[in-house]
C-alpha cells in the first residue's frame, strides 16, 4: 500500500513537472513572436509599399 502511495505523489510529481515545462515553453514562444513581431511588420509594410508602387507604374 506505501509503494503505491509513492508511485502516486511520483507520478503526481512528473505530471507537474511537465506542466511546468510546457508553460515554460508557450512563454518562450511568446517572447519570442513578440521580439520579431516588429520585423515582421516591417517586412509586410514594406511589400504592401512595393506593391503599391507596382500598381501606380501599371496605371501610369
Amino acid at each position: 500500500m506505501v509503494g503505491l502511495v509513492v508511485d502516486d505523489e511520483r507520478r503526481l510529481g512528473e505530471e507537474e513537472e511537465e506542466k511546468e515545462e510546457e508553460e515554460d515553453k508557450g512563454k518562450e514562444e511568446e517572447e519570442e513572436e513578440e521580439e520579431r513581431a516588429p520585423y515582421i511588420r516591417a517586412v509586410y509594410h514594406t511589400q504592401l509599399t512595393f506593391e503599391a508602387a507596382i500598381r501606380l507604374q501599371e496605371y501610369s
